[in-house]
């Protein structure tokens, strides 16, 4: 196995010196963070939080129940978990969200 000199552990050691490295991978098991959210997932979001549901929002906001839905799950995705109340309690928690407001 061919050896990296010092202070290259990103880029294999037959790599021409102009290679860019590779980039930071964050730990294993850790998750990164939060990213801000839309202001529509904040919204849907915020609805959530109040215990309403997709269709309730959708009638509220004036989208399409599915709408709605599409971006709850970004908002998921975003925040790194899986489910609605998870969303709203990580949102909360990443000071995403004003706790218990849906104006806005």
């Amino acid at each position: 196995m061919p050896q990296s000199l010092p202070g290259s552990a990103d880029r294999p050691a037959d790599a021409p010196a102009d290679t860019p490295a590779a980039p930071a991978r964050a730990a294993p098991g850790s998750r990164p963070a939060a990213l801000p959210l839309s202001p529509r997932q904040a919204q849907c979001l915020r609805w959530a939080a109040i215990g309403k549901t997709s269709w309730e929002t959708s009638r509220i906001l004036g989208l399409s129940e599915s709408t709605v839905n599409f971006h709850l799950r970004n908002a998921c995705e975003r925040l790194g978990v899986r489910g609605r109340r998870a969303a709203v309690a990580k949102a909360l928690q990443e000071k995403l969200l004003d706790a218990f407001t849906a104006s806005s």
